[in-house]
């Protein structure tokens, strides 16, 4: 389809087209529930037993998940939220592109955060169970992409910041939407002033 990241409605109206011919099956993942409950079930618990793994590794009895981060994409991965929040309270954070913040203003532009969509509510996502909405610049996705992913970005990385081989191969696998994630949940922990008792999980959607 044509267009950029933002045009989902231009994926819709090919696959409204596709399903005139009876020989095909759309399973549209914005509105099949299937979507929502497997991330509820499975993304959740995976992310809950990391959660509990990673604060009894640092025996910290006082570590609480405060916060899940995700973009909404099709609406499946942040249904995962609705999980965490029943078992620890969790804050579930939407994000989305500030090019185009549908959320936060009614808006609608353009952007290149690869998935995440926008310009619409999945008919699968629990809006209303949603506490904070973030919006991250494709500008940030960008520049962080070319940091991660060049020479001389990953010679930046190990000579200014003195950051480990083992962590400048491992930024290789963050694509423009995993990286949009992690930059959500430093801006959720500055917004809502997170401390070292204060967890946050997200996900790496393109690694």
């Amino acid at each position: 389809t044509p267009g950029t990241e933002s045009n989902v409605k231009e994926i819709y109206d090919a696959c409204n087209e596709m399903k005139r011919d009876p020989q095909n099956f759309i399973f549209n993942q914005f509105c099949e529930f299937g979507n929502y409950l497997g991330h509820f079930e499975v993304t959740g618990q995976a992310l809950a037993s990391v959660y509990q793994h990673v604060a009894k590794s640092m025996n910290n009895p006082n570590l609480r998940l405060a916060a899940f981060t995700s973009a909404t994409g099709s609406a499946g991965t942040i249904g995962a939220g609705d999980r965490l929040k029943e078992m620890f309270g969790t804050k579930i954070v939407a994000v989305e592109a500030l090019e185009c913040p549908t959320m936060l203003e009614n808006g609608f532009g353009e952007h290149n955060i690869q998935g995440i969509g926008d310009k619409h509510i999945p008919l699968i996502q629990n809006i209303m169970n949603t506490d904070v909405v973030v919006a991250v610049t494709d500008k940030a996705t960008d520049e962080l992409d070319v940091l991660f992913n060049t020479p001389a970005g990953q010679k930046y990385l190990a000579d200014r910041h003195n950051a480990s081989p083992e962590l400048v191969e491992a930024l290789t696998h963050f694509g423009f939407s995993a990286i949009c994630n992690v930059l959500a949940a430093i801006k959720t922990a500055k917004l809502l002033g997170y401390g070292a008792n204060d967890a946050i999980v997200t996900i790496a959607t393109d690694g």
